[in-house]
């Protein structure tokens, strides 16, 4: 049902104007705030392969490396991130609806456009 909930609030944000529709930008430690809310996070990015998940984590971490919040590339929409190797240990900006995963904030990332440099 939640994955149902965030399909079709992405697809109400591609069928808005760009100019009307605006996500909001958190820092990665508070985007556990805005759980079931759209918003976008950015960060420094760790991106490897999820072979438990059978997908691609883009972890981003803080100055110590850790882990503040989890995006998830589900191994049938790698596809749509061609540029995703480029991405690693640069800056990015990723959004979608918010969700908590294993006690860190995350989210799901399934069109090639959450997904970016910053």
């Amino acid at each position: 049902m939640r994955k149902l909930l965030a399909m079709a609030a992405i697809l109400c944000g591609l069928a808005t104007p760009a100019a009307a529709f605006h996500i909001q930008v958190v820092a990665p430690y508070r985007a556990s705030q805005a759980q079931g809310n759209l918003v976008a996070v950015r960060g420094r990015a760790d991106i490897h392969e999820d072979m438990i998940h059978q997908g691609t984590d883009v972890n981003l971490v803080d100055d110590k490396g850790q882990i503040v919040f989890v995006g998830f590339i589900p191994k049938l929409n790698e596809y749509a991130f061609p540029q995703l190797a480029s991405l690693n240990g640069r800056t990015v900006l990723m959004y979608g609806i918010i969700e908590i995963f294993h006690g860190h904030p995350a989210t799901q990332l399934i069109f090639g456009d959450q997904l970016r440099a910053s």
